[in-house]
């Protein structure tokens, strides 16, 4: 193992920590939310600023239980693993070549799944939800930095080693354009 990829896992580790602790407060939240709706349905949510950034609507949509349960509930548990892989990593845990691949999988599930919500908000819902926000910037995150370890550590060789090495050293540019261009795409359909 390099120093590149030495401080690569250990970035990571960071990162998937973070992002799997504030995604599962985010996924709790909202699984919370969403049971305090049903015992009340005049509860209004924490989130729920004003006509715009409501979380209500969102909770209630049909989009929130896609799979005929909640959301937030495979969030916890998602975001639970990414926590568990991040300390790993943080610790020098090497994981298997597979085990990274299906991990980085999974991220890009929540990356693709995080796009359909986000599309769904803005162009069917057309109310914003702050907790939905924060686990779509969590997941984002995770998507990422995973897709970076693994070209670093070689366990994905998709692309030319130039496009990998130029995808390692520019992850937080590439995920701050994501951010920068979701954020942009709800200020302009929602604000």
């Amino acid at each position: 193992m390099n120093l590149k990829q030495f401080f690569q896992g250990r970035v990571t580790g960071v990162v998937l920590s973070v992002s799997g602790g504030l995604g599962i407060l985010a996924a709790m939240q909202l699984a919370l939310d969403q049971l305090h709706l049903l015992e009340d349905p005049g509860f209004v949510p924490v989130c729920s600023i004003n006509q715009t950034v409501s979380c209500t609507p969102v909770i209630e949509s049909w989009q929130s239980s896609v799979f005929g349960f909640p959301n937030s509930y495979l969030g916890l548990v998602s975001f639970a693993m990414i926590l568990a892989v991040g300390v790993a990593l943080i610790g020098k845990v090497k994981f298997p070549r597979w085990y990274m691949l299906i991990f980085n999988l999974g991220t890009l599930g929540g990356f693709i799944m995080v796009h359909w919500l986000a599309g769904s908000v803005m162009f069917d819902i057309g109310k914003l939800c702050l907790w939905c926000v924060l686990v779509w910037i969590c997941t984002g995150a995770s998507f990422v930095y995973t897709l970076a370890y693994n070209f670093a550590e070689d366990n994905l060789r998709l692309g030319s080693q130039k496009f990998r090495d130029a995808f390692v050293e520019n992850q937080l540019s590439i995920l701050l354009a994501w951010y920068l261009l979701m954020a942009g795409l709800i200020a302009w359909k929602l604000f």
